[in-house]
């Protein structure tokens, strides 16, 4: 077992005075260093209208899954870049999908939010910026010729 105690001033918490390190001199029965996580108890009203608010807007954004591959051989499709269209609504699902681990059911689902959000926030935010940047080249251009 090993522990780090440290003792600070009281006027300042943040203030270490001094840091005793202590080693192989407890045993690991003497010694807890936190509590079990504990989980919450959610209401199954708030679960029941928190599911069907996920189901509806993965719904909504299944439908527009649905219109842009049906009709990715229009020209405004294929001028509006589709494919990278189906890559955002799909980062788009994932991340709503990915809100049902706020439920705290488990250590699982915490540790399962963060890569969740954050890979299809990120894609996210990179197609958005690639597509607003394509956007503003073209117009530049179209605004220089006249």
């Amino acid at each position: 077992s090993h522990a780090i105690l440290f003792m600070a001033d009281e006027s300042n918490p943040l203030h270490i005075l001094e840091r005793m390190d202590v080693a192989v001199t407890i045993d690991s029965r003497v010694l807890t260093f936190e509590d079990p996580p504990t989980f919450l108890v959610i209401t199954t009203n708030f679960k029941v209208i928190f599911l069907i608010f996920l189901i509806g807007a993965l719904a909504f954004e299944g439908r527009l899954l649905f219109a842009v591959i049906k009709n990715k051989g229009h020209v405004v499709m294929q001028m509006s870049q589709g494919p990278f269209l189906v890559v955002l609504i799909v980062f788009c699902m994932v991340a709503t999908f990915s809100c049902i681990t706020f439920f705290p059911i488990n250590d699982f689902f915490c540790n399962l939010r963060s890569p969740l959000l954050g890979i299809s926030l990120h894609a996210i935010g990179a197609i958005l910026v690639g597509r607003l940047w394509r956007v503003h080249s073209m117009l530049s251009t179209a605004l220089r010729l006249t």
